[in-house]
């Protein structure tokens, strides 16, 4: 990273206090939910439209970057989420051909997914080319209004590089081994990937996402050695000492990352055994999410004592049925500003993580957002 670029990058880590009074959050609106909600669709329609993970993750970028300075009430989401997906294709162009990122492509699919469109369903320029045509001037409007908003910076530095050259340096120096390595990656890289849906970029280092999201996996892979029956991994162990990240910014991103499987259904026991056991030591905190019904506390020891003194975990993220109700009445109390592009409901992940070796072309279809 050049000293400019570092400068750009570091201008984009806003102070809490900007973040909490956000234009949408004066507006009254559901501001994380709609970070989330959105941010997986970009994944899921970039991914549908063949792009890299790296292009999604800038795309994902210049959304969350667009709305920390204007609100949802303002841009409707979908018109931005497809500008910021055709930005990026534009701004990453040296992986990929301009034909699966012009802006005909990007509209149509992307309308497609937002509606739950077969892929067999005619595209939205040939089922109706003045809608298509309205919304590419539109599109275009926005990208103007996005390219301003985020000072024309398009370089964009992702945790995905930093993670991968901590896991190579614990490697080098022989306090992991090889196989350990491996499912340190898979695990980190998928908990970056979601980290995305969160505003953790606009507040923290990409090598700090990165550092969490090692630390994170080392705690999940000894207590998956624990559930096995086998012995701690002490290299494994060794890690947390190595990691550049001080206390409070790893309580921060650790935090926010766990706060998604709180509204996710069907969270893996493993996730919520490793969040309780972070809990219950003080290094975050917070109430660790637990199946309806569950009365013990997380893993066959009980209830943790940090658990017993927490207040009960926030209701499950309603389904596809229930969330209908709950979209609508949001939009009636937005005076119908985000709607009709077919701001309909999306489901969050479900059966994230379900095992940290489990390859990860297995679990993707289950990941990446709206059903």
């Amino acid at each position: 990273m050049t000293a400019s670029n570092s400068d750009a990058e570091h201008s984009w880590l806003l102070p809490p206090e900007m973040l909490e009074n956000s234009p949408s959050k004066a507006d009254g609106l559901d501001e994380k939910t709609y970070r989330r909600r959105t941010a997986i669709f970009i994944e899921t329609a970039g991914l549908q439209l063949k792009f890299p993970r790296l292009t999604i993750a800038t795309a994902q970028v210049f959304f969350q970057r667009f709305y920390a300075l204007h609100s949802f009430k303002t841009y409707k989401r979908f018109e931005i989420a497809v500008t910021c997906l055709f930005l990026s294709g534009k701004v990453e162009d040296q992986v990929e051909t301009w034909r699966t990122r012009n802006l005909e492509t990007v509209i149509c699919v992307c309308h497609q997914q937002w509606h739950s469109q077969p892929p067999s369903a005619p595209s939205l320029k040939r089922g109706s080319p003045d809608a298509y045509e309205a919304m590419r001037q539109t599109i275009l409007k926005c990208e103007r209004v996005l390219l301003h908003t985020i000072a024309f910076d398009l370089c964009v530095q992702h945790p995905y590089k930093n993670l991968m050259d901590t896991v190579g340096m614990l490697v080098r120096s022989n306090l992991v081994s090889n196989e350990v390595s491996k499912q340190i990656k898979r695990f980190s890289y998928e908990l970056v990937n979601h980290s995305m849906r969160t505003s953790l970029c606009l507040q923290h280092e990409p090598q700090s996402i990165a550092d969490a999201a090692i630390y994170f996996a080392t705690v999940h892979l000894e207590n998956l050695v624990d559930h096995l029956g086998q012995r701690a991994l002490p290299e494994v162990l060794k890690v947390k000492g190595r990691l550049a990240i001080d206390s409070e910014e790893l309580r921060s991103i650790v935090s926010q990352m766990m706060e998604l499987y709180t509204v996710m259904p069907n969270v893996d026991p493993a996730i919520r055994k490793t969040y309780g056991k972070l809990v219950s030591s003080g290094v975050i905190p917070g109430v660790i999410p637990r199946p309806e019904g569950e009365t013990k506390g997380v893993g066959s020891s009980g209830t943790h004592a940090a658990c017993a003194a927490s207040p009960p975990p926030p209701p499950r993220e309603p389904g596809s049925s229930d969330r209908r109700r709950s979209d609508a009445g949001l939009k009636r109390s937005t005076a119908g500003v985000i709607q009709s592009q077919g701001d309909t409901e999306e489901t969050d992940s479900g059966h994230v993580l379900a095992h940290s070796h489990a390859p990860i072309s297995k679990r993707r279809k289950s990941e990446t957002g709206p059903a």
